[in-house]
């Protein structure tokens, strides 16, 4: 489960946008109070494959497999890319709220083993 800020960059949409696909039932979503989390096989269900020219000359962009697959169309490669680094830019901004928080947590515990170090040395001049 991904979450929508995972997801709109991943597709390349907004978080609204990736909101209103939940809310209509167009992703398969969780919602926990009041964040959605999305399936991530559930994004492959968005891509659309547009279609170029009149009936007659319509053609699909992308190329074709020559075996069925679930989506009949290869992606363009740029559009993997811009995928692959939407997911890549949202693993990192996940990775600098760790160390954030991990920075927090040590600061605190350096605090508690400052104050125990000082009570140590007022108790022992109290006598």
């Amino acid at each position: 489960m991904i979450t929508t800020k995972e997801a709109s960059l991943r597709l390349g949409l907004t978080e609204r946008t990736i909101r209103n696909y939940c809310s209509k039932g167009r992703l398969k979503c969780e919602k926990r109070g009041k964040i959605w989390y999305i399936e991530e096989s559930s994004l492959d269900d968005v891509l659309e494959v547009k279609v170029v020219g009149t009936e007659e000359t319509e053609r699909k962009i992308g190329t074709e497999y020559d075996e069925p697959s679930s989506k009949s169309l290869a992606l363009p490669p740029y559009y993997l890319l811009v995928r692959e680094n939407g997911y890549l830019k949202a693993q990192v901004d996940i990775f600098k709220n760790q160390i954030e928080e991990l920075k927090n947590r040590i600061k605190l515990l350096e605090e508690q083993l400052t104050y125990q170090k000082t009570s140590w040395i007022k108790r022992l001049f109290k006598r």
